[in-house]
């Protein structure tokens, strides 16, 4: 599974909501299993029409735009 984290580079509330997800992969026991990379470059934002941030991409779907859901929402839309 592949999981990317669309939000600027100062976006803190985009930096947390990665580290979320980290956590909540460890704590699930899948951190072999899941890629999480953090995606800044705007353009690419633009390509997927993200106008807010953060935004979570699993397996090339979008699943969230413009909110960072707690690690109980996150834990429900990663499994």
């Amino acid at each position: 599974m592949k999981i990317k984290v669309y939000g600027s580079s100062g976006c803190k509330k985009c930096s947390k909501l990665k580290e979320n997800i980290e956590e909540v992969i460890k704590e699930n026991k899948k951190q072999n299993q899941i890629n999480v990379e953090k995606i800044e470059d705007l353009t690419k934002l633009a390509s997927k029409g993200l106008m807010s941030t953060p935004a979570i991409e699993i397996d090339g779907e979008i699943k969230v735009k413009g909110s960072a859901p707690s690690k109980k929402e996150l834990e429900e839309i990663i499994f």
